[in-house]
């Protein structure tokens, strides 16, 4: 029981150390041939994601986005998996930033799981900007802060990033065309 008891701590231990220090963020990012007026009223229409999008499909629990907008997301990776959450939304900048928090994990359409953001704090944003005249820059990242933040990343990189760079992908065609 003992050594039962020391190679749990010795794990948590190992977990701990392993999990706190610094892992790179997710960083992606697009430049449109548009202007931000003409990107942001496309990024900021969360019910239409899925209109034209192969990553992200999201039911907004408000008609326009704000502070405290929930958002029911469902992910159907490049991969082929799927997972969803539901998401608050934290920042709110209109026409430059928005960011939200995963307040509900959902790895299986039975399985609900709350996440305190003590546990999967973490920046999941969108930004625009002007990088010059006709060319608009949107960068799509996720920075984590808490353990199961870096998990997230260490264990589904291979996931997520290509999924960003195919939703950035998409929005491009879609406002170019």
């Amino acid at each position: 029981m003992k050594l039962a008891a020391a190679a749990f701590v010795a794990l948590i231990a190992v977990f701990a150390v392993f999990f706190t220090g610094p892992v790179d963020p997710i960083l992606t990012s697009i430049d449109i041939a548009s202007s931000p007026g003409r990107v942001w009223p496309v990024l900021s229409d969360f019910a239409s994601w899925g209109e034209w999008n192969p990553i992200f499909d999201v039911e907004p629990s408000t008609p326009r986005p704000q502070v405290g907008t929930w958002l029911k997301i469902t992910c159907t990776w490049t991969d082929g998996s799927v997972d969803g959450a539901e998401e608050e939304i934290e920042v709110y900048e209109e026409g430059r930033k928005m960011c939200w928090h995963v307040k509900l994990v959902k790895p299986h359409p039975w399985v609900v799981i709350p996440m305190p953001k003590w546990l999967l704090a973490a920046d999941r944003c969108i930004e625009i900007a002007e990088v010059e005249p006709g060319i608009t820059r949107v960068r799509n990242y996720y920075k984590p802060g808490a353990i199961l933040g870096k998990m997230v990343i260490l264990l589904k990189r291979g996931v997520l990033e290509p999924g960003f760079n195919a939703f950035n992908a998409a929005l491009k065609a879609k406002i170019e065309s």
